[in-house]
């Protein structure tokens, strides 16, 4: 269109008005090399964004695939069964310790609280010998990017 003719006018400008054909496909090429080099540079410098301390976020990067299929309407809730993005949770708890004090005992006391189907609003204390009784597989914790929630409400 219209901007593209004032982009060759701009070139025309800048060649030796002889061979100003080639003059001009060789500006575009250059520009075209420009604009590959900028992209490649900004795509590497996210790359290096995206792998720079990636165990302390808790988000998961928008490249990531995370297969999520279809679920039962009647189920409250579904997450990934993905295991590929994890943290080793005692290196994870030590690197964030000044913020999460006391996570693995709340943690601990959710799962149990779960386990054992006790109420959620019921401030159940559970004793050390039943929180060292919970082991956690290959002391892992898993990240999810997608988690579905099926929740219905009725506006009358």
């Amino acid at each position: 269109g219209e901007l593209e003719h004032r982009r060759v006018k701009r070139f025309y400008a800048q060649t030796n008005k002889i061979k100003f054909v080639r003059g001009i496909a060789k500006q575009q090429r250059r520009e075209r090399l420009l604009y590959k080099l900028r992209q490649k540079a900004a795509q590497q410098a996210n790359e290096h964004l995206d792998t720079r301390d990636t165990d302390s976020r808790p988000t998961v990067n928008f490249s990531e695939r995370e297969a999520l299929p279809q679920c039962s309407p009647e189920s409250q809730y579904q997450i990934s069964n993905s295991r590929h993005l994890h943290w080793d949770l005692t290196a994870w708890l030590h690197k964030n310790r000044e913020d999460l004090a006391d996570f693995l005992l709340r943690l601990k006391d959710h799962i149990l609280t779960r386990l054992l189907g006790h109420d959620d609003d019921s401030e159940q204390a559970f004793t050390p010998a039943q929180r060292n009784s919970l082991i956690i597989v290959n002391n892992k914790i898993y990240r999810h990017k997608v988690l579905r929630v099926n929740y219905t409400t009725y506006d009358l």
